[in-house]
């Protein structure tokens, strides 16, 4: 299958060398004089609208042909972003307190008792 493209100048010297050109390249070209004329050719262009999945297109076509997995990456591309570079987010060493042992844990307690009997004996005077 061919590859349709419209040109669409308001020139006629361009849009004859340009259809040439890419008739030339082996591509099916479509002209028009204007943009209303222009759409009027891709309202006419059923073909390429709603295309069931294919090779080409994997989910398919939407009605004005375009395609639906394009559009999906192109929406979600914020999303892809963060979530293929979230190395630069989430990859940092969290800083955490140092671990505790069992002998510093019966230091830290005795010295946290007397600190409470000092504090108690002070609030009491």
């Amino acid at each position: 299958m061919k590859i349709k493209i419209l040109v669409v100048d308001d020139d006629p010297d361009i849009v004859i060398t340009l259809r040439d050109r890419l008739e030339s390249l082996g591509y099916d070209t479509i002209t028009a004089r204007d943009g209303l004329r222009a759409l009027e050719l891709i309202e006419q262009d059923t073909p390429n609208r709603l295309q069931p999945p294919s090779a080409a297109h994997l989910l398919g076509t939407d009605q004005f042909g375009r395609d639906i997995v394009a559009r999906l990456i192109f929406g979600s591309r914020t999303t892809l972003l963060v979530a293929f570079d979230h190395h630069r987010f989430f990859a940092r060493p969290i800083p955490c307190s140092p671990v505790i042992t069992p002998p510093q844990l019966s230091t830290w307690a005795k010295r946290s008792s007397s600190a409470r009997s000092t504090f108690s004996r002070t609030a009491a005077s």
